[in-house]
């Protein structure tokens, strides 16, 4: 059966973002839920949104990121496969300023540009991509779950 929920997409924010005020913020729960709600903004965050994939997408991107089937866990595919993730997972970002201008997504053959990533460090590559992780299994978890 189709899971609708895998249509959406989802706000993520970095857990390190500056407008975030992480003494008085549930950074753990945050990440565990995606809730906006535990975490004490002191301004606007840069947000990243997501759309959800499908656990076979995830063994696709793994075989691809490794050029295996086995899912070979080395440093280099781990991030070849958290960078596809997000290239293919990433909607738009908001509040994400490059020299004063606001970053705009481009896309090349239905995924991010490979340029627009380059401008992530590798964290945040990381992180965006565990987030990819947590928004494909929300859905099926907890419905609509996420609150903007």
């Amino acid at each position: 059966m189709f899971n609708l929920p895998l249509l959406k997409e989802y706000p993520v924010i970095s857990t390190s973002d500056p407008a975030i005020d992480a003494e008085k913020s549930d950074i753990k729960k945050y990440s565990e839920t995606l809730n906006r709600k535990h975490l004490a903004l002191t301004g606007e965050p840069t947000v990243f949104w997501l759309r959800p994939i499908t656990t076979r997408e995830w063994v696709h991107l793994i075989s691809k990121a490794t050029g295996t089937t086995d899912g070979d866990q080395k440093l280099e595919a781990t991030l070849d496969t958290a960078t596809l993730a997000v290239r293919q997972t990433l909607v738009r970002v908001e509040n994400f300023k490059i020299g004063g201008e606001e970053l705009v997504i481009t896309r090349n053959d239905g995924l991010v540009d490979e340029k627009c990533i380059e401008l992530f460090d590798f964290n945040l590559i990381m992180e965006i991509s565990a987030a990819c992780r947590e928004v494909s299994r929300l859905p099926s978890l907890h419905g609509d779950g996420i609150v903007a």
